[in-house]
Parts: structure tokens; C-alpha cells; sequence
């Protein structure tokens, strides 16, 4: 609960320093996972009152989407750029 509460807290920073986080190589998948992440969350506080199987088998997958989608968000970030590497001579 305390998860998905402080997610909710930082969505309204997400759109109050919306261009400086656009700004970042590959914010988009930055905001997926924060978006992604929060439904895990839901998911996880949902199960306590209905569905149980369901909604635990949906937070997990969802986690594990958010994973990926952040590994590919801090590749975009910290990825070596493509063209020669300059000397030091």
C-alpha cells in the first residue's frame, strides 16, 4: 500500500518536470515502467479483497514488464555511441 501511494505522489512531479524528463534519452521508457509499476501496484493491493491468483499472477508479470522496460530506458541512457571512438594522440 505504502508503494503504490509514494507511486502516486511522484506522478504529479513526472508532469511538473515533464520537459526536463523528456529531455533524457529514452524518458518514454522511463514513464512506462513508472506507469507499468503503479498497476503492479494496484494489482497488489486489489488481491487482498478479490480475484487473488489472478491479480498476483498480473502484479508479477507487470513487474516483470516494468524490468525490462527500465533495463531498455537505462540502455538508451548509457548506451556508447555508434560512430569511431577520437584518440588521445
Amino acid at each position: 500500500m505504502i508503494s503504490l501511494v509514494l507511486g502516486l505522489a511522484a506522478l504529479p512531479l513526472v508532469l511538473l518536470y515533464w520537459q526536463t524528463i523528456m529531455a533524457i534519452p529514452g524518458a518514454w521508457w522511463w514513464i512506462a515502467a513508472l506507469l507499468v509499476r503503479e498497476l503492479a501496484w494496484l494489482f497488489t493491493v486489489l488481491e487482498s479483497f478479490f480475484l487473488p491468483d489472478l491479480l498476483n499472477l498480473l502484479e508479477h508479470l507487470f513487474l516483470s514488464t516494468s524490468t525490462a522496460l527500465l533495463a531498455i530506458g537505462a540502455w538508451r541512457v548509457f548506451r556508447m555511441p555508434a560512430g569511431p571512438v577520437a584518440s588521445d594522440a
